[in-house]
């Protein structure tokens, strides 16, 4: 996947309600409303679409564009000047919850392997004593017959 990033040239533009190819009137790369969401948790945008993020600037982050396009941003029914930058830091909701992921797994199984090692050791010495009386019954039971 091929991620392309641009930015606005002002700081601090707050709203964005479009992101489209200047070259294609059909349809939209982005559409949103209001204030777009801070860049570290903002995920990858699907192949030939965009995510619009916030930090400091406004970054507009793009996946398998096709050569020929040329992004236009407008924002409250004005253009948004745009220039070619290098991407923000994204996605750290994803890695985080990764990292929770790959801790919390292992405790389980750790835990799981516990309680099945103590309910064993706990079982075995209950089928102990029960076989043990179950052979001395028989051992009666084979002498009252002689």
């Amino acid at each position: 996947m091929s991620v392309i990033c641009f930015r606005s040239v002002q700081p601090n533009i707050s709203i964005v309600d479009q992101v489209m190819d200047a070259n294609n009137d059909v349809g939209s790369m982005y559409s949103g409303i209001g204030e777009p969401p801070i860049c570290s948790s903002t995920d990858l945008p699907l192949p030939s679409r965009c995510v619009v993020c916030f930090l400091q600037f406004i970054y507009a982050v793009c996946s398998d564009l096709l050569k020929n396009v040329t992004l236009v941003m407008e924002g409250g029914g004005l253009p948004i000047d745009l220039i070619k930058s290098e991407c923000p830091s994204f996605s750290g909701a994803s890695k985080w919850w990764l990292l929770l992921l790959l801790l919390i797994v292992p405790v389980i199984i750790f835990l799981l392997v516990a309680a099945w090692k103590y309910g064993e050791k706990k079982y075995s010495h209950y089928r102990r004593g029960r076989h043990g009386a179950d052979s001395s019954e028989a051992k009666t039971d084979a002498d009252s017959a002689v």
